[in-house]
């Protein structure tokens, strides 16, 4: 299970709390640490996208290449390219 699918636990968990909860306060603040979960959730989406991270049914993500670019990249280009670990 990746990190933004245990978030969506959590959220779902603090939903079932917001649920149960007596007091107006309690489901308050039930639903906001839900949609704080939801939030962490989708901000670990983006950043995984982003890196060009693939989920993958085990715990550890697997790391996918950029696509190569046609024509020579210049020397700057390079260098932030290995810097970056796709080199």
């Amino acid at each position: 299970m990746n990190p933004s699918e245990k978030f969506l636990r959590f959220a779902a968990e603090c939903e079932a709390m917001a649920k149960f909860a007596r007091s107006r306060e309690s489901k308050a603040t039930w639903a906001r640490l839900a949609a704080r979960w939801i939030r962490c959730a989708e901000l670990t989406e983006h950043h995984w996208q982003a890196a060009g991270i693939v989920k993958a049914d085990s715990e550890s993500p697997q790391v996918v290449s950029p696509p190569r670019r046609k024509g020579r990249l210049s020397q700057r280009g390079r260098t932030e390219q290995v810097a970056s670990g796709f080199g």
